[in-house]
């Protein structure tokens, strides 16, 4: 799937500034995952690396499928990889991304999203999304400027 790499430069959090960075990749110690067609694809992994003002890491941890294995049945988590991890806000206390386990494949919207929050104490917490809530999250954006 190839490594893709995405910063967010700024984010005021707690009376500060942060550094939020992404970064997807895979390498040769993952298992693959085969597609219904036969098509085999490696696993992920996402790095996330969060910077203060200074420079100095706040947060540094890469996440593998098994993160959230918890929430998936055994079949599912077989058949499927880490697809993405995006900033999606912050709170008084967390900083909060969205994260998905799903098909591989490009053509397919076959996924499990996942809320992810880092609390100020640089601990993560993570729960299955609700599906209702993001859509309505995807319509509101759709109708920007219309």
């Amino acid at each position: 799937m190839g490594v893709i790499e995405s910063t967010v430069d700024t984010v005021n959090w707690v009376g500060s500034t942060y550094k939020i960075k992404v970064k997807r990749f895979s390498n040769d110690s993952l298992t693959y995952v085969t597609d219904d067609n036969g098509k085999k694809y490696r696993n992920n992994l996402i790095s996330l690396v969060i910077t203060r003002k200074d420079g100095s890491t706040f947060f540094d941890k890469t996440f593998k499928k098994a993160n959230f294995a918890d929430f998936l049945d055994e079949k599912f988590l077989q058949g499927n990889v880490l697809l993405g991890l995006v900033y999606n806000g912050t709170d008084a206390d967390n900083i909060f991304f969205l994260g998905s386990v799903g098909k591989p494949d490009v053509l397919t919207e076959e996924y499990v999203p996942f809320n992810v929050a880092v609390n100020r104490h640089g601990e993560v917490h993570i729960e299955k999304a609700n599906l209702n809530e993001l859509e309505g999250v995807m319509q509101d954006d759709d109708n920007e400027g219309v």
